[in-house]
């Protein structure tokens, strides 16, 4: 059997890729962010999924070993087809199987077994199963322990152990006395004793068979999560433009959905944080009136001071609600089924920390925008009796004056430079975290 199976290093990989930050400048593009895991915590990551990984292998190589114990070659005849089959879905073996097996290395708190329940139906399995259980179960033993699962009492013991085992089907209760005599002939009949000694590489064969449905299943809703994440994050530069938030797209397992919604959430509020920034500043006509050519023009030098103040201010109420949205999804993200993985919450306090990261360095590449703008603009107000404008250019008869003012244009046209600088090495970031994240899909699904 060709093992498939997505290792926790992989969720992880994957979480690692659902924040994104938008720019804040006018007409800008709003490019994802997102911060990878520590190296220590992706090497613990790695050696708990080699752990998992060879827990599964385990079950797998004793499956495949059991297997080959006393194969024989039943004709695979309609009436033996049918049989095997509806003896496989009525004893209690995959119910018994399905839960434990689901448990082990399980991240999602159960969800993962109880999405499998309602979405992939039973006979499914059991159609698999039917091949395989022919080369260790007679056509003859199959007939036979048909008739046996469909005693009402047999079936009752089989519900009620289910129902201490806390698996699906399960009913609580007890035996009369009467069900029990005829448990004690049923488990005397040849049949029923044979079966018993059938039954340990049986449950190995439906083992391995719910662990491969498992890994399918798992790598099926990584895959359209790790999409989801995508096609959210490539809708925000749209939010970002018009002041709608983005689609959040959901996938139906609610472990990842609440991370994907946590993960929306904060783009949203945090595009739409800036969508007002850049509304304040274009209702400001701020990138008009701050230019060189027309505070000299204008002679607004006292106007234009006001602006970059105004301005500033804006930003900090820009930053203020991407520090509430940063902490908004942090608080989504713990309260997420996911968030039981210790190592999920380590890589998720790397998101975190990766997002306050961007914050500061987007305020401080701000700051120091404003910062030189305060200077030039201070710089012509100190010469305005030198300067003029000629043909829409500043002009200045000083050459020295030429060279300051250049010096200062230059030192503004940097810290603008910066501004985008940062936003576009979060988006390495996070496109490097996205590749990761389908490269490990794609592996896990050779």
């Amino acid at each position: 059997m060709k093992l498939k199976s997505i290792t926790r290093a992989m969720l992880l990989s994957i979480a690692a890729a659902g924040a994104a930050a938008p720019h804040a400048n006018a007409g800008s593009k709003v490019p994802p962010v997102a911060q990878p895991a520590a190296s220590k915590a992706q090497r613990e990551n790695e050696r708990l999924a080699t752990a998992y990984m060879a827990d599964i292998r385990a079950a797998l190589d004793a499956a495949a070993a059991a297997a080959k114990e006393d194969e024989q070659d039943f004709p695979a005849t309609p009436e033996y087809s049918r049989n095997l089959y509806d003896f496989l879905y009525e004893a209690p073996l995959y119910e018994k199987l399905v839960k434990a097996t689901f448990a082990l290395g399980d991240v999602s708190g159960g969800a993962l077994h109880a999405y499998y329940l309602s979405h992939v139906p039973k006979q499914e399995l059991i159609a698999k199963l039917v091949p395989q259980a022919m080369k260790i179960v007679s056509p003859e033993l199959a007939a036979n322990m048909l008739k046996i699962v469909r005693e009402p009492a047999y079936g009752k013991r089989a519900r009620i152990q289910l129902a201490a085992m806390g698996g699906a089907g399960g009913e609580s209760g007890t035996l009369s006395a009467e069900e029990q005599k005829t448990l004690v002939r049923i488990d005397a009949e040849p049949a029923a004793l044979k079966f018993r000694k059938l039954e340990p590489r049986l449950e190995q064969l439906v083992r391995s068979a719910v662990i491969a449905a498992r890994s399918e299943l798992e790598l099926k809703l990584a895959s359209e999560a790790l999409a989801a994440l995508a096609k959210m994050q490539s809708e925000i530069p749209a939010a970002g433009a018009s002041g709608r938030p983005a689609a959040i797209h959901t996938i139906g397992f609610e472990p990842w959905d609440q991370f994907i919604r946590a993960s929306g959430n904060c783009n949203n509020r945090i595009a739409l944080a800036f969508h007002r920034y850049n509304k304040d500043l274009a209702e400001l006509k701020y990138f008009e009136l701050v230019k060189s050519v027309s505070v000299v023009g204008r002679q607004n030098y006292q106007e234009a001071a006001g602006l970059i103040d105004k301005a500033e201010d804006a930003l900090a109420t820009a930053l203020t609600a991407l520090d509430a949205a940063i902490r908004e999804r942090e608080r989504e993200v713990r309260a997420s089924a996911f968030a039981r993985f210790p190592l999920f919450r380590s890589q998720q306090d790397g998101v975190t920390a990766g997002l306050y990261t961007f914050a500061g360095d987007l305020g401080e590449s701000y700051r120091n925008m404003f910062s030189a703008q305060r200077r030039l603009l201070a710089y012509l107000e100190q010469h305005k009796e030198q300067a003029r404008i000629e043909g829409g250019k500043l002009v200045f008869e000083d050459d020295a004056l030429v060279a300051e003012v250049n010096e200062l244009l230059k030192r503004v046209t940097e810290t603008a430079r910066e501004v985008d600088a940062v936003v576009d090495r979060q988006a390495e970031r996070d496109e490097a975290a996205m590749t990761r994240a389908r490269a490990n899909l794609e592996k896990a699904a050779k």
